[in-house]
């Protein structure tokens, strides 16, 4: 026995169900080509003149259009939170494994800052200590620069002599 007719006497045209892969299925319970539907069909096929197929994004689109044209009155939330709030469990667990990471690389970052901060400290600390040293008397820098110098002449001498024992 058909069932169609009973469904053109339903107060309301239209029922929407979202499936698992967040596809909205819209059936159109007035529509002529119902009337012919047995009791023993479950389903309505998707390729049936009767049902609207939007994709998630296609039904936030015309949810957002909806309210900003009016025809949804009272609307709790524009179409860009609740497209905010629809963040799925899966989604979830991603943010807070993103979130778990982070907080890691935080801390690890902090003990770094900390440690480099310590040993600039230090470095600072002998720094100052260098330059709190008391100033060299004129006879002790006189007697490096004679070291310094005796040494440059003697290192000189050695690759000159080096030199004339290559060319023999």
């Amino acid at each position: 026995m058909p069932i169609g007719d009973n469904l053109s006497r339903v107060d309301q045209q239209y029922i929407a169900k979202k499936d698992d892969k967040n596809t909205w299925r819209i059936l159109n319970l007035w529509h002529p080509e119902l009337k012919n539907l047995s009791s023993g069909e479950d389903d309505v096929p998707d390729n049936h003149p009767a049902v609207t197929i939007l994709t998630e994004g296609a039904f936030l689109a015309l949810v957002k259009s909806a309210v900003q044209e009016g025809v949804i009155q009272n609307a709790v939330m524009s179409a860009e939170v609740a497209h905010d709030n629809c963040v799925k469990g899966k989604d979830l667990d991603i943010l807070y494994d993103k979130i778990g990471r982070a907080e890691v690389e935080i801390n690890f970052l902090t003990k770094s800052v900390t440690e480099k901060s310590a040993a600039i400290k230090l470095l600072e600390d002998e720094n100052s200590l260098l330059k709190q040293e008391k100033p060299r008397s004129e006879a002790f820098e006189t007697t490096k620069l004679v070291v310094d110098s005796l040494v440059r002449l003697a290192g000189m001498s050695n690759l000159k002599d080096k030199d004339e024992r290559n060319k023999t």
